[in-house]
């Protein structure tokens, strides 16, 4: 995806009394499921401008330069990650329908701005120099010896301690970037690595109908 970019345009003579915001809110709203969200999360937020049509339609969606923070992004950072950057555009763009700007029931093409705001664990991007996506339209799953695997994640005699780990699940289903979250209990990482190593197949997360770099988290019970 190229990412556009501008600097948010100069419009104060064009006054609005309505708009502009999405139709359905939840659409704009980040979640990445496959993380465990605490109160350690990371906060980031991506400025994106954009403006709309009579018929709700956005368009012209950017990511804006030289944006100057204030109170409405108290407690996050701006992102400048191209993974979040890109992940902000297309929940803009996959969004429907908008209320466009309008001044007394006229309508007014004037810009908008939208924050996407991402909430996410401070391990989530364990190597910002590959491209891992976030939010895939499929999540990798394991497709390998599931009873090992059901042994390994839900013991059924339960277990002694848990050990999360967040991986990479490449394009061609194996995983790598393994790395010890946390561990409790009586057994540890170093161990567990040994056994999360035996969980090597699995079928790769899909965006847009092509295999992709995805993270995952995975806690194995002993």
């Amino acid at each position: 995806m190229n990412l556009s970019r501008r600097t948010a345009a100069t419009e104060r003579s064009l006054i609005y009394n309505r708009g502009s915001y999405p139709l359905n809110r939840s659409k704009i709203e980040v979640k990445l499921p496959e993380l465990s969200m605490s109160s350690s999360s990371n906060k980031l937020f991506v400025p994106i401008l954009y403006r709309v049509k009579k018929d709700g339609t956005i368009f012209n969606v950017s990511i804006e330069d030289n944006f100057k923070s204030d109170s409405l992004v108290t407690g996050y950072e701006l992102a400048r990650l191209p993974n979040f950057e890109m992940e902000a555009v297309r929940v803009v763009n996959q969004s429907g329908r908008w209320q466009p700007f309008a001044h007394n029931g006229n309508y007014v093409n004037r810009e908008g701005r939208i924050l996407i705001r991402f909430e996410y664990h401070p391990e989530c991007l364990i190597d910002i120099n590959k491209s891992i996506v976030l939010r895939p339209d499929i999540c990798a799953k394991f497709n390998g010896d599931k009873k090992l695997y059901n042994d390994l994640t839900s013991p059924r005699n339960g277990f002694d301690g848990q050990v999360t780990f967040i991986v990479i699940v490449e394009k061609d289903g194996t995983i790598s970037n393994e790395y010890c979250l946390r561990s409790i209990g009586k057994i540890n990482c170093k161990v567990e690595l040994w056994n999360l190593k035996k969980l090597s197949s699995w079928t790769p997360a899909i965006r847009n109908g092509k295999a992709v770099r995805s993270q995952l988290k995975i806690t194995i019970s002993r």
